[in-house]
C-alpha cells in the first residue's frame, strides 16, 4: 500500500479527508530544505554521538542501533519553526481544533536509524491516554524527513485505516502497511492511534534521521514535559506564539493558569490583554465575555 501524497500548497481540505480515513498522509514541499538542513546541523552534537551512549538509552523497543535526542526547542532555532509551520499547524487543528481552545506541543525527538536496526514493534502512540480506540483523535504526529527516507533504510511503517480498528485488533502478516518513503524535507503527518513503527534499516551505511513532533489538545498532559525542556528563562527568547504551543499558555477557561493569569512570559498573557481590554472606557464585562475565547 502507499501514502496519500500531497503538495504543501494543495488543498487542507483534501488532506485531511485523506488523514481521517487512512490516518496518515505526506505532504511534500512544507518546508524549505535549508530549513531542515539547518536543523540538522543544529542537532549535529546530539546526533553525532555514538549510538551507545544515546540519552533516550537502548533496548528493543527504542533501537539498538537507534539514537534519540529530545528537547528539540531548545537545541535547535530551525526546530522551533519546523513546529511551527502554517501548512502542518492548519492540518493539526483541523483535526484537534474542534475538540480544544488551542492544542500544544506534546513532544519532540530526533530518531537516527542505524545501519543494521531491525524493524520496531508496531503500537499506538495514544496508549498513554486511558481511552478506548476507536475513539476521537487527541494525538498527531508529524516526523520531518532530514535524510531521505527509504524501504530500506527504515521509513516509517504506518497501518493505513487501523485508527478504525478495535483496540484489541493487531495486524495480521499479510496486513496491508505503508512505508512512508519521502525526499528529504517532506513529512508524514499520522494520528497517534495508527499502528506504526521504525522500518528496518537494512543497509550498510546510510542513517535515516527524523525530526519527530507529536501535538495534543491543550487540555491533555504533555509527553514530553516541555516546562523542563525548555525553561521559562530559555522560553522567555522564544516568539509568543511557539511559547503557547509549548504549553506557556492558561487553556480556557481555567487550566494551566500562574498566579490566576494566563502564564504567558512574553506580552504579559492573554487574559490580562483581554481584561485590559474589557475595562477600557469604564465599560465592564461579565467574566464568561472576558475569558471567551478569541476567534480563531
Amino acid at each position: 500500500m502507499q501514502l496519500q501524497r500531497f503538495e504543501a500548497l494543495s488543498s487542507a481540505p483534501a488532506a485531511h479527508e485523506a488523514l481521517e480515513r487512512d490516518g496518515a498522509v505526506i505532504l511534500e514541499g512544507a518546508a524549505p530544505l535549508g530549513l531542515v538542513d539547518a536543523a540538522r546541523a543544529e542537532l549535529s552534537p546530539w546526533l553525532g554521538i555514538p549510538v551507545t551512549e544515546s540519552p533516550m538509552g537502548n533496548n528493543v523497543f527504542t533501537g539498538m542501533r537507534t539514537l534519540r535526542t529530545s528537547a528539540l526547542i531548545r537545541k535547535s532555532r530551525a526546530c522551533g519553526e519546523l513546529a511551527m509551520n502554517p501548512v502542518v499547524l492548519e492540518l493539526v487543528d483541523r483535526v484537534l481544533g474542534p475538540q480544544c481552545a488551542r492544542f500544544q506541543l506534546s513532544f519532540t525527538q530526533a530518531i537516527a536509524i542505524g545501519p543494521g536496526e531491525r524493524a520496531q514493534a508496531v503500537h499506538r502512540d495514544t496508549t498513554m491516554y486511558p481511552l478506548r480506540r476507536p475513539g476521537p483523535e487527541v494525538f498527531v504526529n508529524v516526523i520531518w524527513a532530514a535524510t531521505d527516507f527509504t524501504t530500506a533504510n527504515g521509513a516509517t511503517v504506518v497501518f493505513p485505516g487501523s485508527h478504525l480498528w478495535p483496540e484489541q485488533r493487531v495486524p495480521g502478516v499479510e496486513e496491508g502497511r505503508a512505508h512512508a518513503a519521502m525526499p528529504r524535507g517532506a513529512c508524514v503527518v499520522y494520528y497517534g492511534s495508527v499502528l506504526h513503527g521504525g522500518g528496518a534499516n537494512v543497509t550498510l551505511d546510510e542513517t535515516r534521521i527524523g525530526l519527530a513532533f507529536g501535538y495534543t489538545l491543550g487540555w491533555l498532559r504533555q509527553e514530553e514535559n516541555q516546562y523542563l525542556a525548555v525553561p521559562p528563562e530559555i522560553a522567555r527568547g522564544l516568539s509568543p506564539d511557539l511559547q503557547r504551543l509549548l504549553g506557556y499558555a492558561e487553556h480556557y477557561p481555567f487550566l494551566g493558569w500562574y498566579e490566576g493569569q494566563d502564564p504567558g512570559l512574553a506580552r504579559g498573557g492573554r487574559f490580562r490583554e483581554r481584561y485590559e481590554t474589557a475595562i477600557e472606557g469604564g465599560r465592564s464585562k461579565t467574566l464568561a465575555e472576558i475569558l471567551r475565547p478569541p476567534p480563531h
